[in-house]
């Protein structure tokens, strides 16, 4: 069937900023050779992403809140089923990815003039990047999830190796293409085997045939999904298939560690839910299980790396690690609801709530790290930050309160995120998989309070003097207020993201 005008009104936010940042390129390339002021830059691409955000808000009262049907794009002839798909789960996903954006925008201005990488293609690349997690998360074909998950990475390749002249800076770009191109590569194969096994690459035309094979007879969809849920493993750094990720977030611009440890994996998460629950639609297949190890080992080797680590960037990339870890646990409970009901709205709400809170403090965990940065220097070594807490009590007491949720502790986002993604466990009988959970929190409050003690209970003779940056401020502000609000008043957000979770079903 013919494009309608419905399809692109659909995929309006994907193709704003697409525009805007075809738009950021040519303004760029406007401005010549040599350092540049960004901050036209900037604003032009901050007002890309709230035309994009409020095209979101606009469909989520057209097709978010459950009373019109969820609407399938670009439907090819011949049979094939939609190329995407408009929906509430894919919404709130959509608002995940511009958040992370924004706030990346905002702590970026103020580090890249300080570092001397003036480059403005920066902010074209998150926004490319941002249009690609869009439509990951929207993907009803396995391969327009593969061609969207190349569109992100491949902006990400470059972001990451944007600091030229650093060594760390390059092999943390080659490190993260090397790794990339491997998961891509198992990520076609696998594809390639569910298309032999099923004859379509659609979700639904998947999920339908899941249900009905039996897997016993070591079918093909059997090796497939395995080398597929191999390959998103690599993407989200899931433990044994983490090994990347510290490498590659302690080389790169903090600002764009900061974006890859939230946008990224929320973006993945989201790809992984929409295909594990088509792959996976019968108990004849034991995912359960598989995906129980595999958070089992994230959550507790994430945390036990995290606590030996001198380095904050490492450090929070291996807490990066082991909250993909408590990420599973939600997906674990949504993969075995669907196996045995067919419901969708067992865990992938929690997902959602999650991964907002995660990318809010997050962000704002390193959008500190940021601020306490000089011209061309960083302050990365834990005990950097001794005695900050009386000579910046501002900076201090919102880093405090960005560890106190990472770490799961009340009244925070981060409680009501785990607490939620552990009654899920609950829910489903997965009781000893919420018990680890719950272990391996304990060991994250050392590394976290850690660095809360430094601030308030050591002082050193050399004190950080940082460089104030209004737009990272900001961002530390809006990244705060999100901690606290969704930890005081988690209610309506997660009656969003429940009905969002109730469209995801074919």
């Amino acid at each position: 069937m013919p494009i309608s005008p419905q399809d692109f009104w659909c995929s309006s936010p994907i193709l704003i900023l697409c525009g805007f940042g075809t738009l950021l390129l040519i303004v760029d390339a406007r401005c010549g050779k040599g350092p540049r002021d960004l901050l036209p830059i900037a604003g032009l691409s901050l007002f890309g992403l709230l035309a994009a955000g409020a095209a979101v808000l606009l469909l989520w009262g057209e097709f978010g809140s459950g009373g019109v049907a969820p609407v399938e794009c670009f439907t090819p002839m011949g049979g094939m089923g939609a190329a995407i798909r408009c929906d509430g789960y894919v919404l709130v996903f959509d608002a995940v990815f511009l958040l992370a954006a924004g706030l990346t925008c905002l702590i970026s201005l103020g580090y890249l003039e300080r570092m001397d990488l003036r480059f403005g293609e920066f902010f074209a690349l998150i926004l490319f990047a941002t249009a690609g997690m869009m439509l990951m998360a929207s993907a009803m074909d396995l391969v327009v999830a593969l061609l969207s998950l190349e569109v992100m990475s491949i902006a990400l390749y470059i972001l990451c190796g944007l600091a030229r002249t650093d060594l760390r800076s390059n092999e943390s770009a080659l490190k993260y293409f090397i790794i990339g191109a491997f998961s891509s590569a198992v990520l076609v194969y696998g594809i390639a085997l569910v298309y032999g096994a099923t004859g379509s690459t659609a979700l639904p035309d998947i999920a339908r045939a899941a249900s009905r094979i039996d897997f016993a007879r070591g079918d093909l969809l059997l090796v497939g999904s395995a080398l597929i849920v191999t390959a998103l493993c690599f993407k989200i750094a899931a433990v044994p298939f983490h090994g990347w990720a510290p490498d590659a977030y302690e080389g790169a611009p903090t600002p764009v560690t900061a974006f890859m440890s939230t946008g990224v994996k929320a973006a993945a998460f989201a790809m992984f839910a929409r295909i594990a629950l088509s792959l996976f639609a019968s108990y004849t297949i034991p995912a359960t299980e598989v995906l129980w190890l595999i958070a089992m080992l994230t959550m507790i080797g994430g945390n036990l790396a995290a606590v030996v680590q001198t380095n904050v960037k490492r450090m929070l990339a291996y807490s990066s690690i082991a909250h993909a870890g408590y990420l599973l646990v939600g997906l674990v409970a949504a993969v075995d609801r669907r196996q045995t009901d067919g419901s969708v709205t067992v865990g992938t709400p929690d997902i959602a709530f999650y991964l907002i809170a995660y990318t809010l403090m997050t962000m704002g965990a390193f959008a500190v790290v940021v601020w306490f940065g000089r011209r061309r220097r960083e302050y990365l070594l834990i005990e950097d930050f001794a005695g900050i807490g009386f000579r910046h009590p501002f900076i201090a007491i919102a880093f405090s309160i960005f560890l106190l949720s990472l770490a799961g502790i009340p009244p925070t986002a981060g409680f009501m995120a785990k607490f939620g993604l552990f009654r899920s466990a609950v829910a489903t009988g997965h009781t000893d998989l919420a018990v680890i959970g719950v272990l391996t929190s304990v060991i994250s409050v050392y590394y976290y309070l850690r660095l809360v003690v430094l601030m308030y209970m050591r002082e050193t003779e050399t004190g950080i003097t940082p460089t104030y940056s209004p737009a990272t401020t900001l961002a530390i502000v809006v990244s705060g207020y999100g901690v606290l609000h969704l930890g005081l008043f988690p209610g309506s957000l997660w009656r969003l993201a429940e009905i969002g979770a109730q469209t995801l079903a074919w």
